[in-house]
């Protein structure tokens, strides 16, 4: 059986060309997805505020990525900078008056014809409901969401 989680990138790229693309990965955390991005694309620079989640990131040791702590609402890259920005299940984490402010920043950095794509959780399913009902995983994460 496959899990959604092992198949995003084969959706995403579908409708996404990665290939010779410097992409940049809003909210990587321990560089799990990060790992599947990089095969595909030129670059990835991966961003999380959690230091621990980015020295996690580093120490996959992915010959095309650079992770760094940072956070959507304040990207520290030059205009235009990448062909595309993906936030892998992480923009629920964006405080909500912040969110507006978020997005102005990732459209900043990715070039006018570039892409922002949006990987973000559900609430329906088996897997959600056993996170909530066993404090596992992220845990519930209702309000986030």
């Amino acid at each position: 059986m496959k899990r959604l989680k092992d198949e995003f990138l084969e959706k995403v790229i579908k409708v996404v060309d990665f290939q010779g693309a410097k992409v940049l990965e809003v909210g990587c955390g321990a560089g799990v997805r990060s790992e599947a991005i990089a095969k595909h694309c030129k670059e990835l620079v991966g961003i999380d505020p959690d230091k621990s989640r980015i020295d996690s990131a580093l120490e996959k040791n992915i010959h095309n990525a650079h992770f760094r702590i940072g956070e959507a609402q304040q990207l520290s890259f030059s205009d235009q900078e990448f062909d595309c920005a993906i936030f892998t299940l992480s923009f629920h984490h964006v405080p909500i008056p912040q969110m507006s402010h978020a997005l102005a920043e990732v459209t900043r950095v990715v070039k006018r014809e570039g892409l922002v794509v949006f990987l973000e959780p559900g609430f329906d399913g088996a897997f959600f409901e056993a996170e909530v009902l066993f404090d596992a995983g992220d845990g519930d994460e209702t309000a986030a969401k």
